[in-house]
């Protein structure tokens, strides 16, 4: 049985998703079998010099034969680079799990590249796509696997009585179509776009159609080419698109606690989303729609696609392209599947044997066994590092760490359109 330490941040993520991310990975590791979890420490980026030693002084006297990195904040560097200068010898296998912001930490991992070959390491993705991006990046691919992020399945969940009574409170009726988007509202998740998209159909299919979207505004632009919102002023966009919209049918509804995201999407009939942000490592919010057994409709990007293998008819994919200086979906094509999936309500046994498969998949408990399977496999040879392509994109966002992939005129580089290829492929089964 393997002895493990997790690490993970005191303070928690300012993103929500990350919050539960965290939490849920640090509860499917304590209910893993045959994995034994000797402690749980926090590493803060604030930690001066003598609470750093310390901190690694007790990790080298536990003498776990794991450390397990849960947390994407802080990087990892400062801690294992003092691991390493007090204790050389003690060579703990080194497991991250790695999230959408792995690019944006490039130049803090190459300079750790050195000291980690000192060490077996395992990178955890989130999706097959996130993995392909990883493995381009390294001189040894055996030592990435796939796992997803956990769901709580006692917060998500598909509930009969709790649908009728959710949409009764709405004003609903059974032959009313609720599209519902959770996440937050920014420009790279392309929720204004997905509106104005809605609103077209909606002139098209009548009253019954319905779109709600949920989620805090984020004024974040694409830090990838240095540019940046003034505050407030994606919620000042959606005010103004809304004074041409029907608001009792396309609404905002606020941000939601996780038991009021539930309720929304088990009154729903599908959930939309077309993001295709730069670190969409995932989808936590497709995850939990899921797992209430909902259809979905998805921009093909990162690791959107995945779900497509959980719920291969019931999840339909929006390619993606390089259009206008952003990265969009096919609108044109999204139209026509709003249009093709209007009416179609699942019954209530569909709805739960979706949330089954789902679960099956997406849970804390089904992740936990993942996790007891991975913690099995044979002993990892030391690391054989980042690779060449990997230590161009660390000296770029050392050099330009605030618009890395920027070309002329504002538009994206070609050397980004290389990087992110494996976000751009079309997912095929």
């Amino acid at each position: 049985m393997k002895d493990i330490i997790l690490v993970r941040a005191k303070k928690e993520s300012d993103w929500v998703s990350c919050k539960s991310i965290v939490s849920n990975l640090e509860a499917a590791y304590l209910n893993a079998a045959d994995v034994k979890i000797s402690a749980t420490i926090y590493f803060d980026s604030g930690l001066d010099e003598y609470d750093l030693h310390s901190l690694a002084q007790k990790l080298v006297q536990q003498e776990a034969s794991e450390l397990v990195f849960i947390d994407h904040k802080p990087h990892p560097g400062r801690l294992i680079a003092k691991l390493h200068q007090i204790s050389p010898k003690y060579s703990p296998q080194l497991t991250f799990h790695i999230f959408g912001d792995f690019v944006l930490e490039s130049a803090a991992w190459l300079e750790l590249n050195p000291i980690l070959q000192n060490y077996p390491v395992r990178f955890i993705c989130a999706s097959d796509k996130q993995k392909n991006l990883l493995d381009s990046f390294l001189n040894d691919t055996q030592v990435t696997t796939v796992i997803p992020f956990p769901v709580q399945k006692d917060i998500f969940y598909f509930d009969h009585k709790e649908r009728s009574q959710v949409r009764q409170q709405l004003g609903l009726t059974d032959n009313d179509f609720l599209f519902l988007y959770t996440g937050r509202a920014s420009l790279q998740k392309n929720v204004l776009e997905l509106t104005r998209a809605m609103m077209n159909c909606a002139s098209l299919l009548g009253n019954n159609l319905y779109f709600y979207f949920a989620g805090p505004f984020d004024d974040l632009c694409i830090p990838y080419k240095g540019f940046e919102n003034p505050p407030g002023v994606y919620f000042q966009r959606w005010m103004k698109l809304s004074k041409s919209l029907d608001l009792q049918r396309i609404r905002y509804i606020n941000n939601l606690e996780a038991n009021e995201l539930r309720r929304m999407c088990n009154a729903a009939d599908c959930f939309i989303s077309l993001s295709t942000h730069n670190d969409e490592d995932f989808g936590m919010s497709p995850a939990e729609a899921l797992m209430c057994g909902l259809q979905t409709i998805l921009s093909d990007w990162g690791g959107y696609g995945g779900f497509k293998k959980i719920m291969p008819e019931h999840t339909q994919l929006i390619p993606v392209s390089h259009q206008t200086m952003r990265i969009l979906p096919d609108l044109a094509l999204l139209q026509k599947k709003i249009l093709m999936t209007f009416g179609n309500i699942l019954t209530n046994e569909q709805r739960e044997q979706l949330s089954r498969k789902a679960t099956e998949s997406l849970s804390v408990e089904s992740v936990s066994k993942m996790l007891a399977k991975l913690s099995k496999t044979k002993s990892l040879s030391l690391f054989k590092g980042f690779n060449q392509d990997f230590t161009k994109l660390g000296l770029v966002f050392k050099s330009t760490p605030k618009a890395p992939f920027v070309a002329g005129k504002g538009d994206y580089s070609d050397y980004y359109f290389k990087i992110y290829q494996p976000y751009f492929q079309e997912t095929v089964l």
